[in-house]
């Protein structure tokens, strides 16, 4: 019973300061928008947007596991030796192949990032003198995968890294996201293991990268977890928001939380208290911007949101909306709604 009272105080303190700052949180989110804006630019020249290099920034399904797990025809990936290097990772490249001929990859859940070159370049590499940072680099893994040599680097922690050539050398140099954000947003996109088996699961993963995409543009950090085959576990990834130093964390699953066409729900765990702004604020914030959601406390086991100690929520599509979400209209309704959400939580806690 104390629990419960203990519960009800706080959403009520909760849904009070909402009250308060929702005629002001527009207004000030709108001013924010334009710093945030701003820093992204001056951002945009620090991260993986380097001239000359192609990249793509894929963390979904099968090409995540394709990528980075399980042997393939019997090929196996071979460790290289490195020498030790103050900052980043070195690597010679081959005569004749230029930064734009390599496919870079960073996956932030799984601390890897893959460099992909066009052709067999194994006796190359192998006899090569690769140097690296050891505060952060764990190991260099070697491996021919379809005609192509890919080349995986496993990172001690989570860096963005910006590429560059220096006299026929690949150089990566590497930042903490922190020093590149402001702010930073993580987005997952399951409870537990078994909702990634569900079909909607890629249509979740779809509004995940929509929200990115828009949070970005206003220069702000964003993280997507929960993907096929990484291997982690909920708790790993509930981790990962710490190694990220994001502000706060939003779940979006698609799973059957209850049996009735409730349609959508947002939990948040109200045993975790943060001062100022907590769980219950920006579980109050996320179901104003979903029409029809209903609020509850996530249920003891949920060990994703147990396991965040920054201000973090998840909305679970049952029902009706687990449905709605084969329609793009409604993916692109949800994930901007989400995103507003986000930018006003973000004005919210820096006014707070």
């Amino acid at each position: 019973m104390r629990r419960e009272q203990l519960s009800r105080l706080m959403l009520l303190c909760a849904m009070l300061f909402c009250a308060l700052v929702t005629g002001t949180v527009i207004s000030i989110a709108g001013s924010e928008r334009v710093t945030l804006a701003q820093k992204g630019n001056e951002n945009e020249s620090r991260t993986l947007q380097s001239a000359g290099w192609r990249k793509e920034r894929r963390d979904m399904g099968s090409v995540h596991r394709e990528r980075l797990y399980g042997e393939h025809g019997g090929e196996v990936s071979m460790p290289l030796a490195l020498m030790a290097e103050e900052e980043g990772i070195r690597i010679p490249l081959p005569s004749g192949l230029g930064a734009e001929d390599i496919l870079m990859e960073n996956f932030y859940e799984t601390r890897d990032i893959l460099l992909i070159f066009p052709g067999d370049y194994r006796e190359f590499l192998e006899s090569s003198v690769l140097t690296a940072s050891q505060e952060k680099v764990q190991g260099v893994y070697l491996s021919l995968r379809s005609g192509n040599t890919w080349l995986r680097v496993r990172l001690k922690d989570v860096y963005e890294c910006q590429p560059d050539t220096e006299e026929s050398m690949a150089v990566l140099s590497m930042e903490k996201p922190a020093v590149l954000y402001d702010r930073i947003v993580m987005l997952d996109a399951a409870g537990d293991d078994a909702d990634r088996e569900n079909d909607e699961y890629m249509f979740v993963w779809d509004v995940m990268e929509q929200i990115r995409l828009r949070l970005e543009e206003e220069g702000i950090g964003v993280y997507l977890t929960g993907a096929r085959g990484t291997g982690l576990h909920v708790t790993d990834r509930a981790a990962l928001a710490g190694a990220l130093q994001a502000d706060l964390v939003i779940g979006l699953r698609a799973g059957s939380h209850s049996t009735q066409e409730q349609g959508a729900w947002v939990l948040y765990n109200g045993d975790y208290f943060i001062p100022y702004f907590g769980n219950t604020h920006l579980a109050l914030l996320l179901q104003q911007h979903i029409e029809g959601a209903c609020l509850r406390e996530a249920d003891e086991g949920d060990l994703f949101l147990e396991q965040i100690h920054i201000p973090a929520a998840a909305l679970v599509l049952d029902g009706s909306g687990q449905k709605l979400l084969a329609d793009e209209w409604y993916r692109e309704k949800l994930a901007a709604a989400i995103a507003e959400t986000v930018l006003e939580a973000l004005a919210g806690m820096q006014n707070s």
